[in-house]
């Protein structure tokens, strides 16, 4: 081969390397590209982007139409709806909610309880509904505890009556628990005297004296008064407290404390609840109607008195 000859061989293989680069660490990996650009792929004369060994698809290049596909982002998670648990307290302090030592709505109940059905309704975001019942501290605690659950799950069956889902309303009585009055009403009035009274009217039924009759007559009235007094004093005590989860803002709203709107169906209705004892009198002190006392001796220190 002539000096000629080579010095042409080696120029031609200069050129060819000038002409294109093929490597895994250059400004365009995974393709062939022209180095006196730095970056200009070469293609070939279909106009194909020319790969090298080096080439796989995560180096696709968009102006090759290789671009590798970019994943969807992921869908946003559905929002977590914010629980607002309203606090409504109803107690005998305000109104009568209960007919005297029965699970009975009285009527100005069943018209305070219409509104929250109402109001429930008309906020749609109702989820839940806790119903829990207490009583005061006079009397026998495991009839307080009993008292209590059937009143609670009175106002339960008045919302399911109403058309609300039994399924999200919880009913339970905690009797005495938290009762905060009874104490200085105890200490203020004394202990109830319902066993008293009852053996003061046997005596009396079988009293001949006019003079004796009259004597006990007294002594049945003072207890009788005192006993009133307990009662009425201890009042906040016996309660319903509504917990209400709500989804959404709660919108304040002040129910009139005689609203007299009754709703289609009544708790008394749902529940074949027994009417008010006809032989109810009113408290002297208070003007609430509490009912006689029938005589009986069941020799037990205290009765129920709700």
């Amino acid at each position: 081969m002539t000096k000629f000859s080579s010095s042409i061989i080696a120029i031609s293989l200069g050129l060819i390397v000038n002409f294109a680069m093929a490597d895994d660490g250059g400004s365009v990996p995974g393709y062939v590209y022209t180095p006196t650009s730095g970056s200009t792929v070469v293609k070939s004369a279909y106009g194909q982007c020319v790969h090298n060994a080096y080439w796989e698809p995560s180096y696709g290049l968009e102006e090759c139409g290789e671009a590798p596909e970019v994943p969807a982002p992921a869908p946003a998670p559905a929002p977590v709806p914010k629980v607002i648990i309203e606090t409504i307290t109803m107690s005998d302090a305000d109104t009568v909610l209960f007919d005297f030592n029965k699970p009975t709505l009285t009527p100005a109940a069943n018209g305070k309880l219409a509104g929250f059905v109402s109001k429930f309704k008309e906020s749609g975001d109702v989820t839940k509904i806790t119903v829990n019942g207490y009583t005061d501290a006079i009397g026998n605690d495991e009839y307080n505890k009993k008292l209590s659950q059937d009143r609670a799950q009175t106002i339960k069956d008045f919302f399911v009556a109403n058309g609300f889902s039994a399924g999200i309303i919880t009913a339970q009585g905690l009797g005495k628990q938290d009762a905060k009055a009874s104490a200085n009403c105890i200490q203020k009035f004394g202990t109830d005297h319902y066993a008293e009274i009852n053996k003061l009217k046997a005596k009396l039924k079988s009293t001949k004296s006019l003079k004796a009759k009259k004597q006990l007559k007294q002594e049945i009235a003072k207890l009788e008064e005192n006993r009133n007094n307990l009662i009425a004093c201890a009042a906040s005590d016996r309660r319903v407290v509504l917990l209400v989860e709500h989804t959404q803002q709660v919108k304040k709203q002040v129910m009139p404390a005689d609203s007299t709107a009754l709703p289609t169906t009544t708790a008394a209705s749902a529940l074949n609840a027994a009417k008010v004892d006809s032989s109810s009198t009113p408290s002297p002190t208070t003007g609430k109607i509490l009912p006689e006392i029938p005589i009986q001796d069941t020799g037990a220190e205290s009765a129920p008195n709700k």
